[in-house]
């Protein structure tokens, strides 16, 4: 794989020293736009400034596209729009929105329904030409988000998949599960089922791993999922995209990369 795909997110502490990509991942928490913008913006100017690409990931903190609360849904678009006008500023190609949903709060159908519509009102006249890629967080299954981006059709809108977000949801105490009018909930046999579905609509993957139990964002090769098998397969079906390693400690992760996946 080519190493000019990868990114490193700025949960990393030591992201900006690796010469790759970088995700700006500052303005996950909504409130750093408010109260300290000018102090941030320097410092992450000061991450960007010899990356060769950037990738932006928007805030996620109590927002939702499909909030049943109208104030919610407002500030979700203001937040929103906020991470539009930063993508602009720092020049980044992406910019990554969780899904904002959430098991047990919303109805699968009444997610889907309002995520439609909120993102066809979002896209339209949307600025600049980055692409907004949407990533799994809660889901059980890819049918959800993946009907979404269908459905919204719009070549801006894509896919960022998460895999591992994929692990902790497909593992057991998530799988055998019902909602609440009782209806088996989806499955999906296992990472590779899940990217072979959205293969057409993904453009983005966010990589690390974990033990299947909690979201711990590990070294990529530490923990249950098989990073270099899934890498090949991705590369496979998926040769276009791109990748940011999103853990806590970069170093490892890179070293891991250079002996076992980059050309």
């Amino acid at each position: 794989m080519q190493r000019d795909k990868f990114f490193i997110s700025t949960i990393a502490e030591d992201a900006e020293t690796f010469g790759l990509g970088i995700e700006i991942a500052e303005y996950c928490t909504a409130w750093n736009v408010d109260n300290d913008f000018e102090d941030l913006d320097s410092v992450v100017e000061q991450k960007i400034a010899m990356a060769p690409e950037i990738i932006l990931h928007g805030p996620f903190n109590e927002l939702s596209p499909a909030a049943i609360d109208i104030d919610v849904l407002e500030i979700t678009k203001k937040r929103y729009r906020q991470a539009v006008e930063l993508c602009l500023l720092y020049g980044a190609k992406k910019l990554v929105f969780h899904s904002g949903y959430t098991d047990n709060q919303y109805y699968k159908f009444w997610y889907k329904e309002r995520a439609i519509n909120f993102w066809k009102e979002f896209m339209q006249n949307l600025p600049g030409d980055f692409i907004i890629v949407l990533e799994n967080v809660l889901e059980d299954e890819p049918d959800l988000l993946l009907d979404v981006v269908r459905k919204v059709d719009n070549p801006r809108l894509k896919l960022c998949i998460d895999i591992g977000h994929i692990n902790v949801c497909l593992s057991f105490a998530h799988r055998v599960k019902y909602n609440r009018v009782n209806e088996k909930m989806g499955e999906c046999a296992d990472i590779y089922e899940w990217i072979e579905k959205s293969a057409p609509f993904i453009s983005h993957y966010h990589i690390h791993n974990n033990d299947g139990k909690i979201d711990s964002h590990k070294a990529i090769f530490d923990g249950t999922i098989d990073m270099k098998k899934i890498l090949e397969f991705t590369n496979r079906l998926t040769s276009d995209a791109t990748y940011t390693i999103e853990t806590t400690e970069a170093k490892e992760s890179v070293e891991w990369m250079r002996n076992n996946v980059w050309n």
